[in-house]
Order: structure tokens, then sequence, then C-alpha cells
């Protein structure tokens, strides 16, 4: 599915494309609302940074795939920015516990990490994959 803005329906009907189509591939109903909340947050992320208004103009995309295997779900979420140094904001925070929860911004990353068994990043920043096993 490709994303070329940030309409918030847009977004919740992809996205609901995606969860509808995990439930029929094996998804348990208890990992749903998770899997929600952490393709959404990923989504913003890329909205956020990578989106931007020239990028917009140029009609490029965030881009997201996903599957499903044995019991896990797996995707990955690209976007065309030029990406960010994910080694240094996980050293800063990788836990809930590291953040100001009332705070504006910076739950992003520890929250993808308590919502998924694995996150990696390309080495550019710019493409993030996430699995949940189950």
């Amino acid at each position: 599915i490709k994303f070329y803005d940030d309409k918030q329906d847009y977004l919740n009907e992809r996205v609901e494309i995606i969860i509808q189509d995990a439930l029929k591939n094996g998804l348990p109903e208890a990992f749903v609302a998770n899997i929600k909340l952490g393709l959404i947050e990923a989504l913003y992320n890329c909205f956020r940074h990578g989106l931007t208004k020239e990028n917009k103009e140029k009609k490029l995309a965030v881009t997201i795939a996903w599957w499903l295997k044995e019991g896990t779900f797996s995707c990955t979420i690209k976007d065309p920015g030029p990406g960010f140094d994910w080694q240094g904001a996980l050293r800063k925070k990788s836990k809930m516990t590291d953040v100001d929860l009332l705070a504006e911004g910076g739950r992003g990353l520890p929250l993808l990490m308590e919502i998924f068994n694995k996150v990696n990043w390309n080495p550019e920043g710019n493409e993030v994959g996430l699995v949940l096993k189950w």
C-alpha cells in the first residue's frame, strides 16, 4: 500500500485492510489492538519525518508491505526521506520507562519496541521492519 499523504481517514482504512487480511491469515484477535497501534505509530513517524511537503510535490510515497507466516506478522514501512540516526535514538529511549508520557513526542520508538518482538531499520533509517510472533 502506498500513502501519498497522511489523511487520517485514509490511514485508518488502509490499516484496517491490513488487520483484516492478517485476521484471515491467522492473526489471533488478541493482537489486533497492538498491531493497529504499532502500525499507526510507525506510519505517522514516516509521515512526520519522511513525507515532507517537497516529497509530496514529487509524488513520493510512504509504502508498507506485510505478510503472515507460521504464527508471525511481519511488515516493512519505508518513507522517501533521508532517514534518521536510529542507533542513537535507541540508546536514548528504548523502553517506555525512558520517556515522558505527557511530552509531545518521543514515545514512538519505545512503543514499537514494546509492541513488536523485533524492530529493525535499514542503515539509512528510512525503512523499518516490524515482527510480531504469537
